[in-house]
């Protein structure tokens, strides 16, 4: 919502939801596929965000929210439990997350939904303390997401990169895993599954190329089909340093688009990484 002729910006969301298929691999960028556990995750999370546009293209942000996460067995019954596999992993107990979060955006796409050209810079910094545990130090989370789109080729292609760096500061070691970075997932590294690598930092790199192949008409709409080989390379770590640069997670993959302009994007993406093939359907572009 915004007010003051659209010069402020006021926000809000609460949910709450149980997901019983969680997966956890353990903390780094070596854990292997065959670590992998299930646990149930009971969160609910309310959110208040006040921020002013500074111009057209650049606005500031401030939030303030409030997670409650509850960790209980998973009912995959062919893995082995969460809760007993890491049961000394911080967060297992669950936590209540009290955050507030300072956002700097810059922003120059053409649309939010089917862009085709423009830059995305999201910088935040926000101190987080888990009040479930007294005197419990808090850590400080730092996140840069850069995104440029270049339309190319008459405008007829759009190449997309992205920079993704997240990580925490702080007294690591009492952070809950669940709070801490990850990738894995349909907007991160697309080879692997949801949150598959954890740690205290997350680098990423996503090269993108979007192709239109064909234009059909269905009940007076025209659909867009559009092919998108892509490239996602990244991984987790406790610090960086030449050697943790190293041995980084390489997905190459391919994806199928139809878009309903100005307002749908379906997708399909198929990536490779180190486990094998994986497979994501959902709505909208993954970046």
């Amino acid at each position: 919502m915004s007010a003051g002729g659209g010069r402020y910006i006021l926000a809000g969301r609460a949910n709450w939801f149980k997901d019983p298929f969680r997966r956890l691999f353990g903390i780094g960028n070596q854990t292997s596929e065959s670590d992998e556990t299930s646990y149930t995750s009971r969160e609910a999370l309310v959110e208040l965000t006040a921020g002013i546009n500074v111009n057209e293209d650049v606005m500031l942000m401030w939030t303030e929210h409030y997670h409650d996460i509850r960790i209980d067995a998973g009912i995959v019954n062919s893995l082995p439990q969460s809760l007993a596999q890491f049961s000394q992993l911080s967060g297992m107990e669950g936590a209540n997350i009290v955050g507030h979060k300072l956002t700097a955006r810059y922003d120059t796409r053409d649309k939010q939904l089917i862009t085709t050209r423009g830059t995305y810079v999201n910088l935040s910094v926000e101190l987080n303390q888990n009040l479930q545990h007294s005197g419990a130090n808090p850590w400080v989370r730092t996140t840069l997401d850069a995104r440029h789109l270049l339309p190319h080729y008459d405008d007829q292609l759009v190449f997309v990169a992205r920079f993704l760096v997240d990580t925490v500061n702080g007294h690591t070691r009492g952070i809950p895993f669940y709070e801490r970075p990850t990738l894995g997932g349909e907007t991160t590294l697309r080879g692997f599954g949801q949150s598959r690598f954890i740690d205290d930092t997350a680098l990423l790199i996503n090269f993108e190329e979007r192709i239109p192949i064909k234009q059909l008409k269905a009940f007076d709409y025209l659909i867009d089909l559009e092919v998108a080989p892509f490239l996602d390379v990244g991984r987790v770590m406790s610090g960086f340093s030449t050697r943790d640069v190293q041995n980084l997670q390489v997905n190459p993959g391919i994806g199928l688009r139809i878009l309903a302009r100005p307002h749908v994007v379906g997708r399909l993406d198929v990536a490779y990484g180190r486990d094998g093939e994986n497979l994501f359907v959902g709505l909208d572009y993954p970046f």
